[in-house]
């Protein structure tokens, strides 16, 4: 199992923004979120300090993916492309 601490930065969490917080992740999942991260233990740690730390927050900008073109597929095939993007998550 591996971790990563993301600390002492501006956390936007889901309804407030921690001015000095932490985000927590294990095996590529957010753990916690929080202010006080004395005692979290990581295999990793990232000092965060003057950043702002957006977790869970995907850019799902895309023109496509695969073989489907959303500038210029049509109706079926854009219901394909979402479908491969349901398929990963």
């Amino acid at each position: 199992m591996s971790s990563l601490l993301i600390s002492n930065g501006r956390i936007v969490a889901e309804t407030a923004l921690i001015p000095r917080g932490h985000v927590l992740i294990r095996d590529g999942r957010i753990a916690s979120i929080g202010a006080d991260w004395t005692g979290v233990e990581a295999d990793r740690r990232v000092d965060a300090n003057g950043l702002l730390v957006c977790p869970g927050l995907i850019d799902m900008h895309t023109h496509g993916i695969m073989d489907v073109s959303f500038m210029a597929g049509d109706v079926p095939a854009m219901v394909r492309g979402l479908r491969q993007y349901a398929a990963y998550g």
